[in-house]
């Protein structure tokens, strides 16, 4: 009987190693592209092919990669490829407008900042959404004055994945919408410290941001 279970775990453990042979994967900028993936030049946005993909990155050491489309969980569709010395630094302090958001949140409820229309919504981003690396209070304490108010909703962005994520918002008590698997939303918006909180219009506009919760909170009091 030992034997025969033998025999089935090793024919198991072939037929798995089957499914990843040829399929080549190329890593750039923490991020995996295969000869499946869409990847797109940014310069011009035309889609090129995984061996064209290939043959810029010999050329170039520095090709950067990063992600055009998400579906709704966070996953990579597409990708962008571009030359870092050629694309333009982000400058957090001219934030004008945030990124698209259409993404569940941890309860599986899509998200879109047009559905908000009449209203401000606050946007945390805090990239760990666990202890240690993260302050309950401050974040609580700005949630808490936007949510006293009728014209507001109040959004956190983390890295952190979804079971985590409710599990944390649920044991601290949380009431703002958390979308997880946030990584490369998060690194669009350009900026380099966290948390950050701003207030945003319905048509993502931003129209305050700032380091700081008590200057946040008295942002808010502005509308």
């Amino acid at each position: 009987m030992k034997n025969i279970l033998l025999i089935f775990t090793l024919l198991f453990f072939n037929f798995l190693t089957a499914q990843n042979i040829g399929i080549e994967k190329t890593k750039v900028t923490r991020l995996y592209v295969n000869s499946k993936s869409l990847i797109f030049n940014k310069k011009d946005g035309q889609q090129i092919s995984y061996n064209e993909f290939q043959n810029l990155l010999k050329k170039d050491p520095m090709l950067g990669l990063e992600v055009k489309e998400e579906d709704l969980n966070g996953n990579p569709i597409s990708y962008y490829v571009f030359n870092k010395n050629e694309m333009k630094e982000k400058n957090s302090g001219n934030l004008n407008k945030i990124p698209y958001i259409n993404r569940k949140d941890i309860y599986n409820k899509v998200f879109k900042l047009e559905n908000y229309q009449n209203k401000k919504v606050l946007i945390i981003l805090q990239p760990e959404f666990q202890f240690p690396a993260i302050n309950v209070t401050d974040l609580k304490f700005v949630e808490n004055h936007a949510l006293k108010k009728d014209n507001f909703n109040s959004v956190i962005l983390t890295f952190t994945n979804k079971d985590i994520s409710k599990i944390f918002t649920i044991d601290q008590g949380f009431k703002s919408i958390i979308i997880p698997n946030a990584y490369n939303l998060i690194n669009k918006f350009g900026f380099k410290r966290f948390p950050i909180f701003l207030i945003c219009d319905s048509f993502g506009n931003v129209l305050e941001f700032t380091y700081d919760s008590d200057e946040m909170v008295g942002l808010l009091n502005k509308y």
